[in-house]
């Protein structure tokens, strides 16, 4: 699997969002993982917005934390999307030596900043196909040296040594595709509390992801708005209901007594309708983005189809999403298992640790842990 940087085998993994980080550190004994500290670290102040940096002082504060909860020196980190570059491109054949030169050319042409303001590594995507191509499928990875210089600096400050990162999507396919290996192409959508992310995945490598501003979020406003409830009332109902076809009783206190209201979830459903709506636009773009370019062309005729969609964050746990997905797109939809290529062992004790149903949750950092867990993972 395409890594940015080598790791040292002992290492910690972080997913900062805007306001919390995510935070995964595994004890082993030999080979076995024997125990393990899973976090989410709330901030009180926002850390970073569009990828950026906002409060150094805050994010200090937040690893200085993790800095008394592990002896590790060195730490995985999941880069923000809105910071990093990921594109799937086409080069002549040449010979191996020139290919990185090549390389470099090209990704200037794809990404909206100069190459010399980015850090990039690539690797060629082999063709499953029979037909022999005239080119050469290259995935790359630029990313803001900026940013990951601003982060370094916070990092030593913190008392670790140094650090690695990937983007937050090579993570989150690591962590979910069974094998890293998949004979037809996957959407796989990382439904956040701020944004989600969307990838594609077919063969064994990553064809293009994006960033869309469609959150978890948006449909706990909704329910708060139209049902007048504080915004931990509304995320609970979201939770607990979701959009199934229950009904949910409220009892509302007035001067004559009790009022009864019977909320039912196609209620809730009608109340982020357009929040539905978006999230469907969303992916019906992005899979005729897909049919539109040759991602597939390495890939025989009857693997090019995409025919399943994976879910995963923490708005993925949204009762009824599944369903209302596959009944909009005639195709297979399904809640992610981020622990899916951990071996039984490793798997029965990081899931007494992540409790039931927080596992969507960690998809990254479970997919940063599984660097160099088993050789080559």
């Amino acid at each position: 699997m395409f890594n940015i940087f080598n790791l040292d085998p002992e290492f910690f993994s972080l997913d900062i969002s805007e306001d919390s980080v995510k935070f995964l550190d595994i004890e082993k004994s030999g080979d076995k993982i024997i125990g393990a500290q899973v976090k989410n670290l709330i901030s009180q102040r926002p850390l970073i917005k569009d990828g950026n940096i906002i409060d150094e002082k805050a994010l200090l504060g937040v690893l200085l934390k993790i800095r008394e909860m592990t002896k590790k020196d060195y730490l995985a980190f999941a880069l923000p999307e809105e910071k990093s570059f990921l594109q799937m491109i086409k080069i002549p054949k040449v010979e191996k030596s020139k290919i990185e030169d090549l390389v470099y050319y090209e990704v200037e042409n794809y990404i909206p900043l100069s190459i010399k303001d980015v850090y990039v590594d690539f690797q060629k995507v082999e063709s499953l196909a029979k037909q022999d191509l005239n080119h050469e499928n290259i995935l790359f990875v630029a990313v803001s040296r900026n940013f990951v210089n601003s982060f370094s600096q916070i990092v030593e400050k913190a008392g670790f040594r140094s650090f690695a990162f990937e983007t937050e999507s090579l993570a989150i396919v690591r962590a979910l595709v069974p094998g890293q290996m998949t004979h037809n192409p996957l959407l796989i959508i990382d439904l956040g509390r701020v944004k989600s992310r969307f990838i594609i995945f077919s063969g064994d490598s990553v064809r293009f992801s994006s960033s869309v501003s469609v959150s978890s979020n948006d449909f706990t406003r909704k329910i708060a708005k139209e049902f007048n409830l504080g915004p931990k009332e509304a995320e609970a109902e979201k939770i607990k209901n979701g959009i199934e076809f229950q009904e949910v009783l409220h009892l509302e206190g007035t001067a004559d007594g009790f009022k009864k209201e019977i909320i039912t979830n196609k209620t809730i459903f009608n109340a982020t309708r357009n929040c539905f709506m978006n999230l469907v636009n969303e992916i019906q773009g992005h899979l005729d983005y897909y049919y539109s370019h040759d991602f597939c062309e390495n890939l025989p005729n009857e693997n090019r189809k995409i025919n399943e969609i994976i879910l995963c964050g923490g708005g993925a746990y949204l009762k009824g999403l599944p369903e209302f997905l596959e009944k909009s797109f005639h195709m297979e939809v399904k809640l992610g298992d981020p622990l899916i290529n951990f071996n039984s062992n490793d798997r029965k004790i990081l899931s007494n640790y992540l409790g039931k149903d927080n596992s969507l949750f960690f998809t990254a950092v479970l997919g940063l842990t599984l660097r160099n867990l088993y050789s080559k993972t």
